[in-house]
Order: structure tokens, then sequence, then C-alpha cells
């Protein structure tokens, strides 16, 4: 009996001893597929919901309106005028972000850090450039101190499950993820909308 349900799904040339393990797998084969699907249902989201780049860096702009050219002189002479506040380097920092220059970028979060070390919003944001650079293990530095100052950051729990994603450690991802949905689904729903949007 074992040897025709064996043959019938293509195992023509079992092994008799090999046949009790394949029948175990056949018996099993509905709860398999099941965490198969479960895992890569979650994979899925995962991706669809945090590949967006652009939705990753948080802005805190002390300034808004105007060109960017005055943006960002607005902020440089806002930050001469107030030399320890970090906020208005990250401010910069994330201008810089946006226009692809990462190398400023990272100068602006690490000075906003260094001037407000209880800041997460900065941390995220290094974080980010770190991620963008597929540079992975500064990236989980700064997601992690970003999420131990503000346990409930849900930016920075999304930003941290895709660095766990890229360095293929799946099962943390799928606990980040569904810990960021338990906090703000509103916001996952936005983020995998938005993602949809651009196909």
């Amino acid at each position: 009996m074992h040897d025709r349900y064996i043959k019938g799904v293509g195992f023509m040339n079992t092994p008799p001893f090999l046949s009790p393990f394949f029948t175990r797998i056949m018996k099993y084969q509905r709860q398999v597929k099941l965490v198969i699907f479960v895992f890569l249902s979650v994979a899925v989201c995962l991706s669809s919901v945090f590949c967006d780049s652009n939705c990753h860096c948080e802005e805190v702009p002390p300034f808004d309106g105007g060109s960017s050219n005055d943006e960002l002189s607005s902020m440089l002479v806002a930050l001469k005028n107030n030399p320890s506040d970090g906020k208005i380097c990250n401010g910069i920092g994330f201008y810089y972000y946006e226009r692809g220059e990462y190398n400023l970028a990272k100068e602006y979060y690490k000075k906003a850090i260094k001037l407000n070390k209880e800041y997460p919003v900065s941390y995220n944001n290094l974080g980010v450039v770190y991620l963008n650079e597929n540079e992975l293990e500064s990236a989980l530095v700064y997601f992690e101190r970003a999420i131990e100052l503000k346990p409930k950051y849900v930016r920075a729990i999304c930003n941290l499950a895709v660095t766990r994603l890229k360095m293929g450690d799946y099962s943390e991802a799928k606990k980040l993820y569904y810990k960021a949905k338990s906090i703000n689904p509103k916001y996952l729903k936005e983020r995998a909308s938005q993602f949809e949007n651009k196909k």
C-alpha cells in the first residue's frame, strides 16, 4: 500500500527503507503546505509594505513653504542661531536624503544624534540611509536604538523588519511585522497602498 501511494506521487524508484519517510511527509502535507503558505504570505506582506524606500524616513522639518533652496538656507540659518538644536540637523539631513545625497544626510543625522541622544527620529533616519546603502548591520543598530527610545515607534519597527528580512532572518521579520500591525494597522495599510499605487 505504501509503495503504491509513493509511486502515485512520483517516487517510483524509492528505496524500501525510505518509504515510511515519504509516507509520513504525505500524511502531513496539508500542515506543511499551510506553514509554507503562511511563511510566503508574511514575506510578501513585508516586501510589499516596506519596499517603498521613500516612506522609510521621517520628516520633522522646522520650516515649510518656499523653494527647496530657501528651505535649506532657512534651516542653515536656524542652525547657526541654534547650534545645539538636533532637530534642525535632522531636518537638514532629511533634505539631503530626499535628494539622494546620502553622505551629507548621514553627516547631519549624526550631528543630530550627537546634539540630542534621546531623539529617536534621527536614529531611525540614519538607519534608513544605511539600509538604502545595504549596510544592514549599521542599519540594525540605529533602528534598534530608535525603538529602545520609543518602543511603539512603528516606522522604526517596520524599517527593522525590512532589515531583518534582507538579512534572511524571516522569523524575526515576521514578529516585527505583527508587532507593528498590532500597534498601528492603519499605518501598515497606508504603506501597502502606496506600494500598490506605484505598480
